[in-house]
């Protein structure tokens, strides 16, 4: 077997390994985003924008971080 084909193996039990965390990773982060938007929401209705700019980044960092599980 080529050292390529071995590297490629290794890499794709690596992943297989780490799939049960991955996928309860992003179930967590899936029931986060709708708290997450709901406390924005209820910020800007106070006009707490401090409030609104930290949901914001939130959403942001939880997205970015949900779109490279899901890659």
């Amino acid at each position: 077997m080529s050292d390529a084909v071995t590297v490629q193996l290794r890499d794709a039990e690596a992943l297989a390994s780490h799939a049960p965390a991955r996928a309860a990773r992003i179930k967590e982060l899936e029931a986060w985003r709708p708290l997450l938007i709901e406390y924005t929401r209820k910020k800007l209705e106070l006009e707490d924008f401090h409030g609104v700019c930290d949901g914001a980044m939130d959403l942001r960092d939880l997205d970015s971080e949900l779109d490279g599980l899901r890659y």
